[in-house]
């Protein structure tokens, strides 16, 4: 994927390691999230499709918003 970070992470409780993966979000208008895009491969039963437990968009803060759509119209 674009620019992501991946690493194994543990859940105490259950003792369960299962794998955390973080990507930067395109914001454009109509495009899905990525979790989403899990979600649906998913629920149509593509198969060869990582399982998604959980997936969440985090707001940016303005020093970490990404410029690059902004930056390509000028």
């Amino acid at each position: 994927g674009h620019a992501m970070r991946a690493c194994a992470a543990y859940k105490w409780h259950t003792k369960h390691v299962f794998f955390l993966k973080g990507s930067w979000c395109v914001l454009l208008d109509g495009i899905m999230s990525e979790g989403e895009m899990y979600k649906r491969l998913k629920d149509a039963d593509v198969c060869n499709v990582p399982t998604c437990l959980a997936f969440v968009d985090v707001e940016c803060i303005p020093k970490q918003q990404p410029q690059t759509v902004r930056l390509s119209k000028e």
